[in-house]
């Protein structure tokens, strides 16, 4: 510090002190306040006087015709002329004192730091102002104060201006400011005055919110002087108060201040309809002095949300009396209450009777209470005491059938819709603000929902409360279907249910660990049940759920690819006009709660799960199948659905719609797959697809071939390959004829020899069953134009794929369907026939085909088409197959004798990517693996 001071008392000093630096270190809270410059300014003439300050915090000064040691003086003239038994009446007054002129200009900035460092309740968040004057000459007062913002504690004021002034002979304080609430602004203002020993004060507030919180507040205290102690009577005034809409009365009352420092309160009445609250009685240091308390159908939950309770909402009508005693020491009370329809967490109980009373002896409460359902079952008995001079609390609960989904907001974040009752004793004790549980709860009909999962569990079994945890051990658990698990977790809190930190495992059998639909999430979404593991852990902000399991029966899980409308803007068919590419589909979301739910779905797919790819959900395109494969699904509450993972199709089939009208099963051939590595629209596809149909060569080839041709009329299969992108695949058609002779084959293969020629093949193969006739083929058709045939050909392909949804839609279920179709080949010959497929489950495929030929020219008597093909699948993944079938003999030739031909075999079939593959499989199954390769094999398991 620096000095240049001149004087001998505080009323000639003259000059400067400068501070260099000031550090204050508050080691406690790990905080240094570093001031680097403060100088102290004092000028003192003859009639003018000057103190000013300047500093990073605060700047200004006092100045005018004035003294130092005579501002007390100043201060005390003001309270005596205006509340006189509140001045100091010894202070003696300075002989020949002049009288003071004070002008007073500060500024407050930058106290953040000062605020931190010195751990004060308050801060200004903008640079704020006092300014004014008071003076002796003219009795008179000015003087305003400005703070644009100010923070007290979590309170936040903004716009506070203060204005004292007199006039009138009354000394007036008016201040106004608007208060920040989280959901809006509360305007307040309060007007003061003061005179002839009465202060008169008015408090008014505003909001702006939908709910409404208004009113006014009036009241009047005079002071007195009793033997140097001041006491005051004050008499409030009756008036109205809105608190959330409802309308409260203020009636008349006094509330007395006595020199011995008790309070009296006469007839204070706070009423709202039937509600009301009603005290009297005195209030003092003396034990015998009491404030008697009456209420009626007090609503508990209004009054604790006014108060903020955050812990527990407590509901329910209080009528009854209780009598304070000892408010200026440790309050204690004795009460007498009735309250009905108790509620905790806005969930209801019963009705409970309260009782306590003071035991003077031991000094403390002793209390006790009763909580009925309907005036007649128990639920809860509660017996204990509580402790003022310890804080301590030690109560007996012994419940019955008590409904424990008021549990329901402490566990959110992990589970909900909480439902049970619950039975047992639990112990509350220790100090009121830290107060925690202990005991056993057997809870009977328990449930719980994972809300992201939407599965629900349900349990009967024992619950372990400790003082800070919630323990399940072993406890037996059932999903909605009754299936089994076992559960075992813990759930950590803080005495009172915050701060909660959990661990929790479901194991089970064949258990649900999946129940979502499209609106639950519109990507991924179905029904899966597993062997395996529920695993959830996380805290209040964080919840993370992880599934790792095994797909059992009745397992169908949904991907939804979005997509086109139909098929003849999706990105499969393309027709004359060209189209830009569809838009890339992005997912997004909203935050819709504070917590954020983790989802990780590890689901090892097999034979027993049925996968639904929906390309197209409006037009109907769709991929069903089932196979082997791991996938992994991955989202949360705020991010896009992430998917990993290669599923390999065992067998399936695409259904191909075109402008809904055209509903195709193209049976999906086994080795099929379709591979994801995060984002869920960028699929890998390799999928070979086929659909079988009869069709015609007498529109294809020409005379001169149909003549050496014995069968005209021959199963085509119509191929469908998709591959790299799903969203924007490579396609690529073929045809084959699976039963005809290779030089017909080649035949066909020489006139469709172009990808044009290829497309426009299976269009009309598709739509009209039958071949399109390039315009250089000559044969006997009399027509190549669409006439009546081909219409009713189409019709009924129509009617049959209508039929068929419907069917699928009826039953629910996608192990049955078939079509029917007709065709008119030419004047003298048509086909009707009826195909089905039937799959109960991943082991049985019966595959038919069925109908009847009519043939006018044809001499062959066996009309009749029956095709059936039976597999059973012997090995899980399908390796092994039995399989029997019954095939009509060529139908169409005029020499075949036999009408059927049957078979029975086994079929073992490994899918190998290249010839190397395969031979080094078998070479190491018949003489073994080197030794290099299998050290390989186990470092590889190990890692």
């Amino acid at each position: 510090a620096k000095t240049n001071l001149v004087g001998n008392s505080l009323d000639n000093i003259n000059g400067s002190l400068v501070f260099d630096s000031i550090v204050f270190d508050n080691k406690q809270k790990n905080k240094i306040l570093n001031i680097d410059n403060v100088r102290l300014i004092s000028r003192i003439i003859k009639n003018s006087s000057f103190i000013g300050v300047e500093s990073d915090v605060v700047n200004g000064s006092f100045s005018g015709d004035f003294k130092y040691s005579t501002i007390g003086e100043t201060v005390n003239q003001i309270v005596q002329k205006y509340l006189p038994s509140l001045s100091a009446m010894k202070t003696k007054v300075t002989a020949g004192r002049q009288p003071n002129h004070i002008d007073v200009d500060l500024r407050f900035e930058n106290t953040n730091t000062i605020s931190d460092a010195l751990e004060l309740p308050y801060r200004l968040g903008e640079v704020a102002s006092i300014k004014g004057y008071i003076d002796e000459r003219t009795n008179k007062i000015d003087i305003k104060g400005t703070f644009p913002t100010l923070f007290f504690n979590k309170l936040h004021v903004n716009n506070l201006n203060l204005f004292c002034e007199n006039r009138n002979s009354k000394l007036n304080l008016t201040t106004r400011a608007q208060v920040q609430e989280k959901v809006g602004v509360l305007n307040m203002y309060l007007l003061v005055s003061a005179g002839k020993d009465s202060l008169k004060t008015q408090l008014g507030w505003q909001n702006n919110q939908k709910i409404t919180n208004a009113g006014e507040l009036f009241a009047e205290t005079k002071f007195r002087n009793e033997s140097g102690k001041i006491a005051a009577n004050t008499s409030i005034l009756p008036t109205q108060i809105i608190i959330a809409d409802s309308v409260w009365n203020i009636h008349a009352g006094k509330i007395n201040f006595n020199a011995d420092s008790s309070i009296n309160v006469q007839n204070f009445l706070f009423d709202s309809k039937k509600q009301f609250v009603k005290i009297n009685g005195v209030a003092s240091k003396k034990h015998t002095d009491s404030l008697m308390v009456s209420m009626n159908d007090l609503d508990l939950e209004f009054i604790l949300k006014l108060l903020q309770l955050k812990p527990i909402t407590i509901g329910g009508f209080v009528s009854g009396k209780a009598t304070l005693f000892n408010l200026f020491e440790q309050p204690v009370f004795e009460a007498k209450l009735d309250v009905k329809k108790v509620s905790l967490n806005e969930k209801p109980i019963g009705d409970a009777k309260l009782l306590s009373i003071w035991d003077r002896k031991n000094k403390q409460m002793i209390a006790s209470g009763i909580f009925t359902k309907d005036g007649k079952d128990t639920l809860v008995v509660a017996n204990g005491v509580f402790v003022p001079q310890n804080d301590s609390l030690d109560f007996m609960f012994k419940a019955h059938d008590l409904p424990i989904d008021f549990l329901t907001p402490y566990l959110e974040s992990v589970v909900q819709n909480i439902k049970g009752y619950g039975s047992g004793y639990v112990r509350m004790y220790g100090p009121s603000k830290t107060v925690g549980f202990a005991g056993d709860v057997f809870v009977n009909k328990a449930q719980a929902s994972v809300k992201m999962l939407r599965t629900t569990y349900f349990f009967n079994d024992t619950v372990h409360l400790t003082r800070k945890s919630i323990e399940f051990k072993n406890v037996k658990v059932y999903d909605q279907e009754r299936n089994q698990g076992t559960l075992t977790g813990i759930l950590h809190h803080n005495g009172i249910f915050k701060e909660m930190n959990y661990n929790v495992n479901i194991e089970g059998k064949n258990i649900l660990a999946l129940n979502t639909k499209a609106e639950d999430n519109d990507y991924f979404f179905g029904k899966a049940y597993a062997d395996g593991k529920v695993h959830i852990y996380g805290n209040e902000k964080v919840a993370n759920i992880d599934v790792d399991g095994v797909s059992k029966p009745n397992t169908k899980c949904y991907i939804n690819m979005g997509g086109a409308s139909s098929a003849s803007d999706n990105s499969f068919i393309r027709f004359v006009t060209k189209e830009k590419a569809p838009k890339e589909i992005v997912e997004t979301k909203t935050p819709t709660s504070g917590i954020n739910v983790k989802v990780n779905l590890q689901l090892e797919a097999n034979t027993d799960a049925e996968m639904e790819l929906l390309i197209d959900p409006k037009g109907g395109d769709v991929i069903t199948g089932r196979g082997n494969g791991n996938l992994r699904v991955e989202f949360d509450t705020y991010s896009d659905i992430k998917l990993y993972g290669t599923y390999t199709i065992n067998n399936g089939y695409y259904l191909f719609t075109l402008q809904n009208l055209i509903r195709k099963e193209f049976k999906v051939d086994q080795g099929s797959t379709i591979a994801w590595t995060g984002d869920p629209f960028n699929a890998q596809v390799n999928i070979r697809a086929l659909y079988p149909l009869t069709a015609s060569l007498r529109d294809l080839l020409d005379e001169s071939e149909l003549s050496s041709i014995s069968r005209t009329s021959v199963p085509v299969n119509c191929i469908l390959k998709l591959t790299d992108n799903l969203m924007k695949p490579t396609i690529n058609f073929g045809i084959e004829l699976p039963n005809s002779e290779e030089r017909v084959k080649q035949i066909v293969r020489n006139i469709v020899n172009t990808d044009e020629m290829m497309n426009r093949q299976i269009l009309y193969l598709l739509v009209f069953n039958r071949f399109y006739r390039p315009d250089n083929i000559n044969t006997t058709s009399t027509t190549n134009n669409l006439g009546a045939n081909e219409a009713l050909s189409f019709a009924v392909a129509t009617a049959s794929a209508q039929v068929s949804s419907w069917l699928t839609q009826v039953i629910k279920t996608n192990s049955l369907s078939f079509g029917f179709d007709y065709q008119q080949y030419d004047l003298s010959s048509s086909d009707i026939q009826a195909q089905i497929l039937y799959q109960p489950n991943n082991r049985w495929l019966v595959n038919g085909n069925f109908g009847y030929r009519n043939d006018i020219n044809s001499t062959n008597t066996n009309r009749f088409i029956s095709d059936v093909d039976i597999e059973y699948l012997l090995t899980e993944g399908g390796k092994i197959r039995l399989k029997g079938y019954s095939h009509t003999v060529d139908r169409y030739r005029l020499t075949n004798t036999g009408t059927t031909s049957q078979g029975f075999g086994f079929i073992y079939k490994e899918d190998f990517a290249t010839v190397d593959d395969l031979f080094k499989y078998y070479w190491h199954l018949l003489v073994g693996k080197p030794k290099n390769e299998q050290k390989n094999d186990s470092t590889e398991i190990k890692k």
